[in-house]
C-alpha cells in the first residue's frame, strides 16, 4: 500500500504541473503519455494482487485447521502462525463464518468494508471488496 500511495503522490503532482497557466507550457513527450497510464495503475495491481495472494494462503490455512480440528475457527486469531493483514489497510482480514462455510475478503481499493460484496454496482467498475468463500456461491 506505500508504493501505492507513493504514486497516487507522484501522479498527482504530475497532474497539478500540468495545470499551468495559459502562455506556459509543461514540456512532455509522446512516449510520457503512452506509457504513464500503464504505470500509473501497477502500483494498485500490485497492492490487489497481494490481497488475492493472501486470501488464497488464509483459505489453505482454513481448510487445514478444519480438517485437523473438524471445523472452520471462530475467528482468524485462532489460525497458526499469524493473522493475516489486509494489505490495502494494514488491519487483520474480514472474516465470517458458519459452521460449513467462510467468507474472508480484503476492503479492496475503495478502502471501505462492503461487507463482503464481490460484484460491482456498475459494469465495468472494480469490486467493492477482493472475497474468498467456501462453499462458492452460485
Amino acid at each position: 500500500m506505500a508504493q501505492y500511495r507513493a504514486f497516487k503522490a507522484v501522479e498527482d503532482e504530475e497532474q497539478a504541473l500540468s495545470h499551468t497557466t495559459p502562455g506556459h507550457l509543461k514540456p512532455t513527450s509522446e512516449l510520457e503519455e503512452i506509457v504513464t497510464p500503464f504505470f500509473a495503475t501497477m502500483a494498485l495491481q500490485a497492492v490487489t494482487n497481494e490481497a488475492r495472494r493472501r486470501l488464497r494462503h488464509t483459505m489453505m490455512a482454513l481448510f487445514a485447521y478444519r480438517q485437523a480440528r473438524g471445523g472452520f475457527p471462530a475467528k482468524l486469531t485462532d489460525l497458526p502462525p499469524a493473522q493475516p493483514t489486509d494489505p490495502f489497510l494494514g488491519k487483520p482480514m474480514c472474516y465470517r463464518t458458519t459452521r460449513k462455510a467462510f467468507t474472508v475478503y480484503s476492503v479492496g481499493q475503495n478502502l471501505t468494508d462492503d461487507g463482503g460484496m464481490a460484484t460491482p454496482a456498475k459494469k465495468g467498475e472494480h469490486p467493492p471488496d477482493i472475497v474468498a468463500a467456501f462453499p462458492l456461491a452460485r
